[in-house]
């Protein structure tokens, strides 16, 4: 499975407890709502490939070929020849399409695709073939980093994979593709089934603190970083090194007592390794959240807790890190 799919999943190493339980949640620039008028349907035409003249090609090793007998659903699929040897200069192979309807900056995306492998190999491990998700402003101007997730080498059955990333300020289009990458030397992935959807958070009342990563009280072997832009406050906080603990805490949180949404805003581009969340010493949960595809691209991993009416504290940790994660700030909001 590669390492781009991330579900919330429990690490033995926490206790689980009533006090604090998990959510699939994701965030807004602007503490927003998912307008009633949005559906949570998939916003990609064809998504299955059935109506091939809704995806754009690049050149001819990208093809919709009729595969009924291993497609994921229908009779089509899409093919990606993978023949490169590291020449930049060559055209990636690669199916795209813009999604205009749908797209509303500051709503967070679940990105997801399902990829087939027959021999696939290349130089090294950026040689391997990708799904792409690009935010577009009105002009068509790219806003921001892209978001990637990496197929894996060899020959494998349909994987799936999937990100969530808040479409940032300005964007009304995005554009979802596959392609293959110039080091990836050999062998074919098939895709199907793919998927953007737009989170709702029902359960969401009332923002009533938002707490930024930098101003917490209290760091272990994390510091305050600015290289990735989106981030809301004056930076976010990043481990200093990939497989040590670090933490995160914030004290003298006052707040209405009572049980709360804590909704913290991240970036990890892959590699997800599960957090550790904990308010006024109680037991701590884990969850796995999703990648984002890029750190530069933001979503949220939400818990619901008890709170006092004043003095607070809420600890965040990590352990065996691979890659960041980037912490942006933590929306506490009264439960609907």
């Amino acid at each position: 499975m590669n390492s781009c799919v991330a579900m919330n999943i429990a690490n033995p190493q926490f206790n689980m407890s009533k006090n604090l339980k998990p959510l699939i949640a994701g965030t807004l620039i602007l503490a927003l709502s998912l307008p009633q008028s949005f559906s949570q349907t998939n916003l990609i035409s064809s998504a299955g490939f059935e109506d091939p003249t809704k995806w754009t090609h690049r050149d001819g090793g990208s093809e919709i070929i009729d595969a009924a007998d291993f497609a994921l659903s229908g009779t089509k699929v899409l093919r990606l020849t993978n023949d490169f040897a590291g020449k930049k200069s060559e055209s990636l192979h690669a199916a795209a399409q813009t999604v205009t309807n749908g797209v509303l900056p500051g709503i967070v995306y679940e990105y997801r695709v399902n990829v087939r492998g027959v021999a696939v190999a290349g130089i090294g491990t950026g040689g391997k073939p990708i799904a792409a998700l690009t935010w577009k402003n009105a002009d068509g101007k790219t806003l921001a980093r892209s978001s990637y997730m990496w197929a894996p080498y060899g020959t494998y059955d349909y994987t799936k994979m999937q990100i969530a990333a808040e479409a940032p300020p300005g964007a009304v289009q995005a554009v979802v593709d596959c392609r293959s990458w110039w080091d990836c030397t050999n062998g074919v992935t098939y895709w199907d089934e793919l998927s953007l959807v737009p989170r709702a958070f029902p359960k969401r009342g009332r923002l009533v603190k938002t707490l930024q990563a930098e101003d917490a009280a209290a760091f272990e072997n994390c510091g305050t970083q600015t290289k990735h832009p989106g981030y809301s406050g004056s930076g976010y906080i990043e481990p200093a090194k990939p497989r040590i603990e670090a933490s995160i805490e914030w004290r003298d949180i006052d707040v209405s007592a009572g049980r709360k949404i804590i909704a913290v805003r991240y970036s990890v581009e892959a590699g997800v390794s599960p957090w550790g969340l904990s308010v006024n010493g109680g037991a701590v949960v884990a969850h796995k959240p999703q990648a984002t595809g890029s750190p530069a691209a933001w979503a949220t991993e939400s818990w619901e807790a008890d709170f006092n009416e004043i003095g607070n504290t809420l600890k965040l940790t990590f352990r065996k890190l691979v890659v960041g994660p980037q912490i942006d700030r933590v929306d506490i909001y009264d439960l609907n």
